[in-house]
């Protein structure tokens, strides 16, 4: 049996095929890496202020030309306000946090929008025309005197001023309950302190609180701002700003109890992924990590979803041919006359099969550690993968490798379905492209039924093979795409899929009739 295998293997990787689909695989790796590479060094607002000013000059060459109504008025205006929030931009240095302040913090685009439309006759109120242009004045010279902290610190005051204002309140009233979210909700966050105070008598107790605990957020999102040094213009900013972006949408959430049945699945599921971010946000924070940044420890987090095709094909590469060819070049009879059973035959052939999907996946990922490497840095692998579980909410943090480890072996039975398929297809039709395509057939129409199965959601829709082979949910203690299937059954489905595909293999090549081969 050791020599048959032997022989197997040298027959199946001696082919150029594989040293082709070996190159490809190298070369896409490295493409992939230098591509995150660049986007990681990609300035937008470049390609965006290239785009403020092409849309200025056209708009201003129609209103020149054109009759001066108020509609042609409001689209020269549009472009105009975007053109002097650029210009207002420029007054300060490339990737300054003055810049990104302006682009993410100031009131300025609305300074600029209330000058505008008052010097083109769009609105009348002259008070609102003197406070915008002195606003406008004001933060120039604040921008151009003041230190990033010292915004922050603004802020951060003027956050706590408002949240005192209104805890003062709500002690005063009697019809505290617990919060739920509201979309007739008073929003009191953009108001000024003065404001506040002549709208807070009105508000009613339950946006008082939602008020409340978004005030907290936006307040730890200055106090984080200032511990971990983020400047306007850091990488770090998008994070912090996505932090407190899913902790504002996760506040909706309050007072909800997500695991009664009579709550929409898709709503439990937005919350579940807006608890996963938050922890992931959470963690990149913490150790100084920029999602936007090109690392290689993120491409090998979301390995399967990167190079899953090539593992694919280099899988079907072996399991296609490798009965068929034997039968196209008439070498079957050849191993048939040896003191070996067709039943070891076949099974020698199956080991090999299975062998080239930890072959597949091992070439892949050392390929992708050196290109990565090389064009990104090792200096990521260090870094730990957030794994979130929804059904203890909770979290944990697994080490890069073992990671990726616990990844693959939770993909295993997919690979094998999919490698049995056609290793099967191979042995019936004797045609090794039928078999490939099936395979591939197979694999596509899966991914496509499985995404519209789970929009269904009916209870025969469990026993489909796509919901079970992928044990990545059991693996982190998450639950399934769709109700209803656990661990234990699906590994019966996988099972009886499997021995549905192999029997019929087995059985054909055992009496299949090589005299006119």
């Amino acid at each position: 049996m050791i020599n048959l295998l032997i022989n197997e293997y040298i027959k199946t990787f001696r082919r150029k095929g594989f040293i082709i689909l070996l190159v490809i695989m190298a070369l896409f790796s490295a493409l992939t890496n230098l591509i995150y590479r660049e986007l990681g060094n990609e300035n937008i607002d470049d390609y965006k202020d290239q785009y403020i000013v092409e849309d200025y000059e056209i708009a201003k060459k129609e209103y020149e030309t054109g009759v001066k109504n108020r509609e042609l008025k409001e689209a020269y205006l549009d472009a105009k306000n975007a053109y002097d929030l650029y210009q207002f931009k420029n007054k300060f240095e490339k990737n300054s946090w003055q810049r990104a302040y302006i682009e993410r913090e100031s009131m300025a685009s609305d300074y600029i929008s209330d000058i505008n439309n008052y010097e083109y006759e769009l609105s009348t109120d002259v008070d609102a025309y003197n406070l915008a242009k002195s606003n406008y004045d004001k933060l120039f010279e604040k921008l151009k005197n003041s230190d990033w902290k010292d915004m922050v610190k603004e802020q951060l005051t003027d956050y706590q001023a408002k949240l005192d204002l209104i805890n003062e309140e709500l002690s005063k009233r009697t019809d505290k309950k617990q919060y739920v979210f509201s979309m007739k909700e008073m929003n009191l966050l953009d108001l000024s302190k003065e404001q506040i105070i002549e709208f807070l008598p009105t508000v009613d107790t339950n946006s008082l609180q939602g008020n409340k605990l978004n005030l907290e957020i936006l307040i730890e999102r200055s106090k984080i701002q200032l511990e971990k040094n983020i400047s306007y213009s850091d990488k770090l900013m998008v994070d912090l700003d996505n932090y407190t972006s899913v902790k504002v949408q996760l506040v909706r959430y309050e007072g909800i109890d997500i695991n009664d049945e009579r709550f929409e699945k898709e709503a439990a599921n937005e919350y579940y992924q807006l608890r996963e971010q938050r922890f992931k946000l959470e963690y990149t924070l913490n150790n100084n990590i920029s999602t936007t940044d090109a690392r290689l420890s993120f491409i090998i987090e979301d390995f399967y979803s990167e190079f899953l095709l090539f593992i694919v094909i280099f899988i079907f590469m072996v399991s296609g041919p490798i009965i068929s060819q034997e039968f196209g070049k008439g070498t079957i009879k050849m191993l048939l006359v040896k003191p070996y059973s067709r039943t070891k035959i076949l099974l020698s052939k199956y080991i090999v099969t299975l062998s080239s999907i930890l072959i597949a996946m091992v070439a892949m990922f050392v390929l992708e550690l050196i290109t990565g490497g090389l064009l990104l840095g090792f200096d990521s692998l260090s870094d730990k993968v957030v794994v979130y579980s929804n059904i203890s909410d909770s979290v944990s943090y697994v080490n890069l490798i073992k990671y990726f480890v616990l990844i693959s072996i939770a993909k295993l039975p997919h690979f094998i379905i999919l490698a049995t398929l056609v290793f099967s297809m191979s042995s019936i039709t004797n045609n090794t492209t039928v078999s490939m395509i099936i395979g591939f057939v197979a694999y596509v129409g899966t991914n496509l039924i499985t995404a519209l199965l789970i929009g269904i959601d009916k209870p025969w829709a469990k026993y489909f093979i796509g919901f079970n082979w992928d044990f990545k949910p059991y693996m982190f203690n998450c639950r399934p795409t769709i109700s209803g299937i656990n661990f234990e059954f699906s590994v019966l489905i996988c099972l009886l899929y499997f021995l549905v595909l192999i029997i019929p293999a087995f059985i054909v090549f055992k009496h299949k009739d090589i005299k006119n081969i």
